[in-house]
Order: C-alpha cells, then sequence, then structure tokens
C-alpha cells in the first residue's frame, strides 16, 4: 500500500486514496492520511476544520445513518465505560466540526465494520448542521448531520451512480 502513502495533511479528498478502500486499523488509516489520530473519533487540528471523522461503534447513540446516506456523528466527550457521564463540551475536536460546518470545508468519513479491525474510507461529507441534545444516557452530546457529497465523492455515492448506470443498461 505504499503507492498510497500521503504525509501532508489536507482537506477533502486525498490523491491516490480510492473511496471504498479497506484498511486494517486505524494506524493504516492513519499512515495514509485519511484520519491521522490513532484513538479519537474526531481528526483535528486546533484552530482548523475537521479533517476526518471514525465511525467505530464507540457512542452508543452515534452513528445513525439515513436513506439518503446523511450520517448523524456524535461529537467527542463525556464518555466512560461506554456510558456518557457528563455534557459534552466545546473540545477542540468539537470546534473543529463545527468550522467544518461553518465553512463548508468537507469531511472525510472512516466506518469500521463489525467486531474486527477492517475499516472502509467512505469518502468525503459535508457538515449541513449540528445540535446539542440529551443522549440516550441522559448527559448531553453534541450531534453533527454530515451529508455525503454529491458527484461520486462517497462511497454511497458511488455505489448509487454504480446501481443507476447498471439499472440503465437494462433498459
Amino acid at each position: 500500500r505504499h503507492k498510497y502513502s500521503c504525509t501532508d495533511r489536507k482537506h477533502g479528498l486525498l490523491e491516490d486514496i480510492p473511496v471504498g478502500l479497506v484498511v486494517e486499523g486505524r494506524g493504516e488509516a492513519a499512515i495514509l492520511g485519511i484520519h491521522t489520530q490513532i484513538l479519537s473519533g474526531i481528526d483535528s487540528e486546533i484552530g482548523k476544520p475537521c479533517f476526518a471523522v471514525c465511525i467505530s461503534g464507540k457512542y452508543d447513540d452515534a452513528d445513525g445513518e439515513n436513506e439518503d446516506g446523511t450520517i448523524i456523528y456524535t461529537g467527542s466527550g463525556g464518555l466512560k465505560n461506554n456510558k456518557q457521564v457528563k455534557n459534552q463540551t466545546l473540545s477542540a475536536p468539537n470546534i473543529a466540526l463545527i468550522k467544518s460546518y461553518e465553512t463548508g470545508v468537507p469531511v472525510r468519513v472512516l466506518r469500521r465494520y463489525g467486531d474486527g479491525i477492517e475499516y472502509r474510507y467512505e469518502g468525503v461529507y459535508k457538515c449541513i448542521g449540528f445540535e446539542k441534545t440529551p443522549s440516550s444516557d441522559g448527559p448531553l452530546v453534541y450531534s453533527f448531520k454530515l451529508h455525503p457529497m454529491p458527484h461520486g465523492a462517497s462511497f454511497y455515492s458511488i455505489m448509487q451512480d454504480l446501481i443507476d448506470d447498471r439499472v440503465k443498461s437494462y433498459k
């Protein structure tokens, strides 16, 4: 996978990193530049919009997905022993996602599948809104609404384009 190596921090799609790429663990995703934080779900730097988020199932009420591919992503903080024990705050990672919303800078999405260590790069999404809502455990959390970018920029839309093309070929 050395041909996919990416050392520069960039927002949006990464050159030579194909959407749909499956990686063996978050370390590999970090080496490739998809999501550089090994433990944190939000890949960010202070004062900049968010680079990427990782959907790993860590938050009980996180990461719902709608039919149009929109993801409701729970922000960072307040979790202890897989339970939301206190309100989330305007921490640097949460602020980075808010900056992505304010600037329209796209956010890469990495998603864990099953109980193993495999993750799939799903492309770029736009943060189209956020709110602070009660978690299933009670304390308040930030909920970020991430919508897949159009024109094949996300795994969802690439798959939809393939399906549409196949349907057209049968007509």
